[in-house]
């Protein structure tokens, strides 16, 4: 990895008090400007072109679409910098990525869907062994995936960037079907704990609907930029468990009530999030003028015990500890998990008063 080496400040910002600032000290160098987040360091995680979507597989690889018209997917192992191609062919427009665990699309456990849009929409599969099948497609069902996602129960979701049809649609192996349709072109999909599905459309608004497709609501969020914007959930702990979008030029943080709070800046050509194994955030990056080349960040937290994401450790963290006492639950988020064992504990509360104050 590529990292900058950071001073910490102290600064106020917005109404959250006096709160540690991660400055990028050495300015542009030879990676360019990097984004700012409070209590955060960034970093670049690897360089290549136009990267596209991101999925990590359980050993900690992590996939990268590919922007170009026809390309491979890259692989980058775990630490970052090397990439290489994955699969045994390029494909066509194979933009958006999703790593199949159980097989449920693809036939065979621990695959990479692949999704394009040319000539009809397709998904193919590369298999561990690197050989390429294709599962769906070419359809006019879908025209071109802009989203994968699985669902708690295994349900691969789809949503179809084509701009007639609207579309966001299910399958549990069988062919896709439309589970639901919006009014402008589904983009980014997220997935809460309740499998309730959070889409970003085409025009600012993300909506929400059900597991069966009937909506909740129609505008949860109607300010965002009207092009990509990235939507993920966090993970808990050292990140709060609320929905997280990158709009082009600021990280933001939305609470249950569809209320943003900006908790970075410096986003500019961002392509597509994801939070890894390791709890950090992931963020591709495209064209951005201060660096010679497309790049994949990383975003870690500066410590753990700072479960709110504001650079000091304080009585808003130990709240959270407190308000989560006992065992995790078995599925879903842990705030205040702080050495992750499953257990909000008597090691956490040690661990968050051994780091009260500004994080260093």
């Amino acid at each position: 990895m590529i990292r900058e080496q950071c001073s910490i400040s102290v600064g106020r910002m917005g109404g959250l008090g006096f709160v540690a600032m991660c400055v990028l000290a050495c300015g542009a160098d030879a990676q360019g400007d990097l984004p700012q987040v409070p209590g955060c360091t960034v970093e670049v995680y690897a360089e290549l072109n136009r990267p596209g979507d991101l999925t990590f597989d359980d050993l900690g690889n992590l996939y990268v679409g590919n922007g170009e018209s026809t390309g491979f997917i890259r692989r980058i192992p775990p630490g970052g910098i090397v990439v290489e191609n994955y699969g045994e062919t390029h494909l066509t427009d194979p933009d958006t990525v999703l790593f199949d665990a159980e097989g449920v699309i693809s036939g065979t456990v621990g695959s990479i869907l692949v999704g394009g849009g040319s000539g009809g929409g397709n998904i193919w599969a590369i298999r561990p062994d690197q050989s390429i099948v294709l599962v769906f497609g070419p359809t006019d069902v879908f025209n071109n995936p802009a989203d994968m996602v699985f669902d708690s129960t295994g349900r691969f979701l789809l949503s179809d960037l084509d701009g007639d049809k609207r579309n966001v649609l299910a399958s549990t192996g069988d062919f896709p079907a439309v589970l639901f349709t919006v009014p402008a072109s589904p983009q980014m999909m997220a997935i809460d704990a309740d499998d309730h599905i959070f889409t970003k459309l085409f025009g600012g608004v993300i909506q929400i609907h059900d597991t069966d497709g009937s909506l909740l609501d129609d505008a949860f969020v109607t300010d965002l930029p009207e092009g990509n914007v990235p939507i993920e959930f966090g993970p808990g702990g050292s990140w709060e468990s609320g929905l997280y979008a990158v709009t082009g030029t600021n990280l933001v943080r939305i609470d249950e009530q569809g209320e943003s709070e900006v908790i970075g800046t410096g986003f500019e050509g961002s392509e597509r999030s994801i939070f890894g194994p390791d709890r950090a955030l992931y963020v591709s990056q495209l064209n951005v003028p201060s660096a010679p080349e497309d790049r994949i960040l990383r975003i870690v937290p500066l410590c753990p015990a700072d479960l709110h994401v504001d650079g000091v450790v304080n009585v808003i963290d130990l709240i959270v500890v407190l308000s989560n006492w006992g065992p995790c639950p078995p599925e879903g988020e842990c705030p205040g998990d702080i050495d992750d064992d499953g257990v909000v504990g008597v090691l956490d509360l040690v661990a968050l008063l051994s780091a009260w104050g500004l994080c260093p």
